[in-house]
Protein backbone atom coordinates (compact mmCIF):
# COMPACT_ATOMS: atom_id res chain seq x y z
CA UNK A 1 0.00 0.00 0.00
CA UNK A 2 2.97 2.57 0.87
CA UNK A 3 4.45 2.01 -2.45
CA UNK A 4 1.04 2.78 -4.37
CA UNK A 5 0.33 5.64 -2.04
CA UNK A 6 3.71 7.08 -2.74
CA UNK A 7 3.82 6.60 -6.58
CA UNK A 8 0.80 8.36 -6.74
CA UNK A 9 1.56 11.26 -4.57
CA UNK A 10 4.79 11.70 -6.57
CA UNK A 11 3.05 11.68 -10.04
CA UNK A 12 0.01 13.81 -8.75
CA UNK A 13 3.16 16.24 -7.67
CA UNK A 14 5.33 15.82 -10.72
CA UNK A 15 2.43 16.61 -12.77
CA UNK A 16 1.48 19.86 -10.86
CA UNK A 17 4.71 21.01 -11.93
CA UNK A 18 4.41 20.63 -15.31
CA UNK A 19 0.82 22.42 -14.83
CA UNK A 20 2.34 25.18 -13.55
CA UNK A 21 4.98 25.89 -15.55
CA UNK A 22 3.06 25.95 -18.72
CA UNK A 23 0.53 28.53 -16.54
CA UNK A 24 4.09 30.07 -15.76
CA UNK A 25 4.70 30.39 -19.32
CA UNK A 26 1.43 31.48 -20.90
CA UNK A 27 1.73 34.29 -23.24
CA UNK A 28 -2.21 35.61 -22.13
CA UNK A 29 -2.46 37.75 -19.39
CA UNK A 30 -4.19 35.43 -17.05
CA UNK A 31 -3.00 35.81 -13.07
CA UNK A 32 -0.49 33.43 -12.43
CA UNK A 33 1.89 34.10 -15.49
CA UNK A 34 5.10 35.68 -15.61
CA UNK A 35 4.02 37.27 -18.96
CA UNK A 36 1.35 38.91 -16.97
CA UNK A 37 3.38 39.86 -14.29
CA UNK A 38 5.60 41.94 -16.71
CA UNK A 39 2.65 43.31 -18.43
CA UNK A 40 1.18 44.67 -15.67
CA UNK A 41 4.60 45.91 -14.35
CA UNK A 42 4.76 47.57 -18.38
CA UNK A 43 1.14 49.07 -18.61
CA UNK A 44 1.28 51.07 -14.67
CA UNK A 45 4.96 52.49 -15.20
CA UNK A 46 3.47 55.39 -13.96
CA UNK A 47 2.60 54.31 -10.48
CA UNK A 48 5.23 51.96 -10.24
CA UNK A 49 7.85 54.83 -10.47
CA UNK A 50 9.77 52.59 -13.63
CA UNK A 51 12.65 54.43 -14.74
CA UNK A 52 14.70 53.85 -17.85
CA UNK A 53 16.84 50.86 -16.80
CA UNK A 54 14.21 48.97 -15.54
CA UNK A 55 12.06 49.55 -18.40
CA UNK A 56 14.08 48.60 -20.66
CA UNK A 57 14.27 45.33 -18.38
CA UNK A 58 10.88 44.95 -18.84
CA UNK A 59 10.52 45.38 -22.67
CA UNK A 60 13.62 43.05 -22.98
CA UNK A 61 11.91 40.09 -20.55
CA UNK A 62 8.45 40.43 -22.71
CA UNK A 63 9.91 39.96 -25.91
CA UNK A 64 12.63 36.91 -24.68
CA UNK A 65 9.41 35.27 -23.16
CA UNK A 66 6.58 35.96 -26.50
CA UNK A 67 9.85 34.36 -28.27
CA UNK A 68 10.50 31.56 -25.87
CA UNK A 69 9.65 28.47 -27.27
CA UNK A 70 7.35 26.09 -24.45
CA UNK A 71 5.07 24.29 -27.28
CA UNK A 72 6.68 21.23 -25.50
CA UNK A 73 5.65 21.78 -21.76
CA UNK A 74 2.51 22.79 -23.11
CA UNK A 75 1.62 20.25 -25.51
CA UNK A 76 2.44 17.64 -23.02
CA UNK A 77 0.30 19.41 -20.36
CA UNK A 78 -2.43 19.34 -22.74
CA UNK A 79 -2.32 16.13 -24.44
CA UNK A 80 -1.67 14.04 -20.66
CA UNK A 81 -3.68 15.82 -18.43
CA UNK A 82 -6.10 18.81 -19.71
CA UNK A 83 -7.40 17.78 -22.70
CA UNK A 84 -6.83 13.34 -21.61
CA UNK A 85 -6.16 13.03 -25.16
CA UNK A 86 -6.91 8.78 -25.68
CA UNK A 87 -3.75 8.78 -27.78
CA UNK A 88 -1.57 9.66 -24.64
CA UNK A 89 -3.61 9.22 -21.72
CA UNK A 90 -2.13 7.17 -19.35
CA UNK A 91 1.13 6.70 -21.71
CA UNK A 92 3.79 8.79 -20.86
CA UNK A 93 6.35 6.48 -22.69
CA UNK A 94 4.45 7.37 -25.70
CA UNK A 95 4.18 11.43 -24.83
CA UNK A 96 7.71 11.29 -24.02
CA UNK A 97 8.93 10.42 -26.91
CA UNK A 98 7.10 12.86 -28.93
CA UNK A 99 7.36 15.97 -26.56
CA UNK A 100 10.93 14.30 -24.57
CA UNK A 101 11.83 16.69 -21.39
CA UNK A 102 15.53 16.95 -20.34
CA UNK A 103 16.62 17.95 -16.85
CA UNK A 104 18.52 21.13 -18.69
CA UNK A 105 15.15 22.14 -19.74
CA UNK A 106 13.36 22.26 -16.40
CA UNK A 107 16.17 23.92 -14.51
CA UNK A 108 16.59 26.68 -17.08
CA UNK A 109 12.93 27.23 -17.30
CA UNK A 110 12.67 27.01 -13.41
CA UNK A 111 15.90 29.41 -13.05
CA UNK A 112 14.69 31.77 -15.73
CA UNK A 113 11.32 32.46 -13.89
CA UNK A 114 13.57 32.80 -10.40
CA UNK A 115 15.66 35.44 -11.60
CA UNK A 116 13.44 37.07 -13.99
CA UNK A 117 11.09 37.58 -10.54
CA UNK A 118 13.94 38.82 -8.38
CA UNK A 119 15.83 41.34 -11.03
CA UNK A 120 12.01 42.43 -11.32
CA UNK A 121 11.21 43.11 -7.80
CA UNK A 122 14.63 45.19 -7.38
CA UNK A 123 14.06 47.32 -10.15
CA UNK A 124 10.30 48.01 -9.08
CA UNK A 125 11.53 48.44 -5.65
CA UNK A 126 15.10 49.23 -5.85
CA UNK A 127 15.68 47.34 -2.65
CA UNK A 128 19.11 46.28 -2.30
CA UNK A 129 17.90 42.25 -1.93
CA UNK A 130 16.09 39.81 -3.58
CA UNK A 131 12.81 37.83 -2.34
CA UNK A 132 12.71 34.76 -4.26
CA UNK A 133 14.07 31.73 -4.47
CA UNK A 134 14.04 28.73 -6.67
CA UNK A 135 10.71 27.62 -7.36
CA UNK A 136 11.65 23.39 -7.25
CA UNK A 137 15.07 21.98 -6.70
CA UNK A 138 17.68 19.26 -9.21
CA UNK A 139 15.93 17.05 -6.62
CA UNK A 140 12.78 17.65 -7.45
CA UNK A 141 13.73 17.96 -11.03
CA UNK A 142 15.37 14.74 -11.55
CA UNK A 143 12.51 12.75 -9.76
CA UNK A 144 10.09 14.40 -11.98
CA UNK A 145 12.24 12.89 -15.32
CA UNK A 146 12.36 9.70 -13.93
CA UNK A 147 8.89 9.63 -12.92
CA UNK A 148 8.26 10.50 -16.39
CA UNK A 149 10.16 7.63 -18.03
Amino acid sequence: IRKNFFDSVTRAYDYGIISELAVLYSLSEQKGSLYSVLKFCDNNKMQLKIDDDSDAFLERKIKEIEEMDTKDIKEYRDKSLAHCDKKYFGKTNKLLTKYPFKLERFEFLNNYVAETLNELYYKVTKENHFFGYNLITGYDLNNIINNLK
